[in-house]
């Protein structure tokens, strides 16, 4: 009988390192959750990546926690010297937005009801319905005071993973070298990270629909001002180090690959009276295209079709993503070994000569640059 009473009551052990990580059974592929940084998006699609289908929770994954698979002790070697191990971190005030609007704020069915009462009585937080952007605000420079004294153990309300720091997660698996990413570019750079080993992950991000979003009734803008600002920064420094840390080693990539945003324009070229529209690469067939809009255009290839790229000898037009949706619109890939090779022997070797193919059957003779 006490042997019983010893194990109900005993203190569960700690996870070790490698158990701190949620893998797949399908890939050798390791994710840190942290509480309020996607966490409940990322766990459904690690289920939905090892079933081909959403869990029946959706939302309250986090409450079935047997149906994810955890990385066992001993295989922290291997999460090491895997480029297929991350943690996702997010901007300090958006994470800070999302827990009060969600969680104390919000009255939905997953907020934490004990926590918003104690806090009303506590720091007399406003949570009446339809308050204006200034009692928000209000209520946040209260809560984030209160937090600081959580955080530094001076309540009576113990820390909660919702608020407790990323950086003490990412401490828990100091010695397993994750890649960070950030929430707001996982759209791009779990593909880039994971692309090569789980070739559906963007189809399966995509089918993913849990995803704890709370609707907020006023914008980040609106509610920010400089003393809630300071005050979130100070308590959250840590985070902010590493969130923009993470955010600079991927800003060369996206430098490379600007997301084109809404309203924002593409530059296409097009053939004017025909609903179709290229975006041309240099050294992946621009001037056989130009050549070849052109003749749709015209009904004949321009007069000198290596010259094609003299302003104004084609059409083009600025279409946002949408407008381009609604007609006919590419764009070409061409191997980077023969592309290489193409940019070399045209450009850098060659001595003024162009390597021509003619192609005279097809599209009315214009000229294809090989």
């Amino acid at each position: 009988m006490i042997k019983g009473l010893l194990q109900k009551f005993r203190k569960p052990k700690a996870r070790t390192q490698a158990q701190r990580m949620l893998t797949l059974r399908s890939a050798p592929v390791y994710y840190l959750p942290v509480t309020k940084s996607g966490s409940t998006y990322l766990k459904n699609l690690f289920y939905y990546l090892d079933h081909l289908g959403e869990h029946a929770s959706g939302i309250d994954i986090h409450s079935n926690a047997d149906d994810l698979v955890r990385a066992k002790t001993g295989d922290e070697e291997s999460i090491r010297h895997s480029p297929h191990a991350f943690a996702v971190l997010r901007d300090p005030i958006d994470r800070f937005l999302s827990l009060y609007f969600d969680k104390i704020y919000g009255d939905g069915p997953n907020n934490f009801a004990d926590v918003r009462g104690y806090l009303a009585q506590e720091i007399d937080l406003n949570l009446t319905r339809g308050i204006t952007v200034d009692a928000h605000r209000d209520n946040c420079i209260r809560f984030i005071d209160w937090l600081a004294l959580s955080l530094s153990f001076k309540t009576d309300l113990s820390v909660n993973p919702h608020w407790r720091r990323q950086s003490n997660r990412l401490k828990r698996v100091d010695t397993l070298d994750l890649t960070h990413l950030t929430l707001d570019g996982l759209d791009w750079q779990l593909p880039l990270l994971l692309g090569d080993i789980v070739p559906n992950i963007k189809q399966a991000m995509i089918a993913v629909k849990a995803d704890n979003r709370t609707e907020k009734p006023f914008t980040r803008a609106e509610i920010m001002d400089a003393t809630l600002l300071g005050k979130i920064e100070a308590v959250y420094s840590t985070d902010r180090k590493l969130y923009e840390q993470a955010s600079r080693k991927w800003q060369p990539w996206l430098d490379d690959h600007p997301e084109v945003g809404e309203g924002e324009t593409i530059r296409c070229f097009t053939a004017t009276e025909q609903p179709i529209n290229c975006v041309a690469i240099s050294k992946v067939g621009r001037t056989y295209l130009r050549n070849l809009l052109h003749i749709l255009e015209h009904d004949k290839e321009y007069h000198d079709p290596l010259k094609i790229h003299t302003k104004g000898a084609s059409s083009n037009s600025e279409l946002t993503k949408s407008e381009a949706a609604n007609e006919i619109s590419f764009f070409v890939i061409r191997d980077p070994v023969e592309r290489f090779f193409s940019l070399y022997f045209d450009k850098i070797y060659g001595t003024g000569g162009t390597f021509i193919s003619m192609d005279y059957e097809a599209f009315g003779g214009a000229s294809r640059v090989c």
